[in-house]
């Protein structure tokens, strides 16, 4: 064989293993529900809540992320998922008028610093317990198996005591949802990788 032919049946060899290999990559998780997080078309749902969430399920999605309840009741909530035919698995938390926050923001009613204020207001050590009950309860209501705590903020994690409070939450917030059957988790971002002085 000259070396042409041995580099042309070659490349084609691991041409044809790379594609297999993707292939049974996507075959694997093709049994997973691929979801949306709501999040993302908040702004479409506050003007038609039923007709977006059909939207969403016509383009192909059958499972959604939800915030909290969306700011309506649960049940209100679950039945227009239902006649949308879609599931949720899980929620961002969202108690109170979280959720009302992000369009007061984009609209310009509120600043960014004002939205920071809110949610720490409510996502802290002090707030855990509420906080959780509350997407407990919605939770139950929505089928849903995940809660998941949304953002951290600098000041949450600038130092290694701070750090400490916030892992003293997360423990009590997974205590309270493994009681329930529910599992808690965290929704990161690029902040919590930053290095923190000389303490880490």
């Amino acid at each position: 064989m000259h070396r042409r032919q041995f580099l042309a049946t070659a490349g084609a060899s691991l041409l044809a293993t790379s594609f297999m290999g993707s292939q049974v990559a996507w075959s694997s998780h093709a049994q997973s529900p691929i979801g949306v997080m709501l999040f993302t078309v908040m702004f479409p749902l506050e003007k038609d809540f039923e007709g977006t969430l059909k939207a969403v399920r016509k383009i192909g999605y059958r499972n959604v992320e939800t915030v909290g309840s969306m700011g309506r009741d649960p049940v209100l909530f679950r039945a227009a998922l239902d006649q949308a035919g879609l599931t949720t698995s899980s929620q961002h938390l969202a108690p109170g008028d979280i959720y009302t926050t992000f369009n007061e923001l984009f609209a310009n009613k509120i600043t960014s610093a004002q939205l920071k204020e809110r949610y720490l207001s409510k996502f802290n050590k002090a707030n855990v317990v509420p906080l959780i009950e509350d997407g407990i309860a919605k939770a139950k209501v929505l089928g849903q198996k995940y809660i998941i705590w949304p953002i951290l903020f600098d000041v949450q994690i600038n130092s290694l005591a701070a750090i400490q409070e916030i892992c003293d939450a997360f423990n009590i917030a997974g205590d309270l949802c493994a009681k329930e059957g529910l599992v808690f988790c965290f929704h990161n971002h690029s902040i919590e990788l930053e290095p923190i002085g000389n303490d880490i």
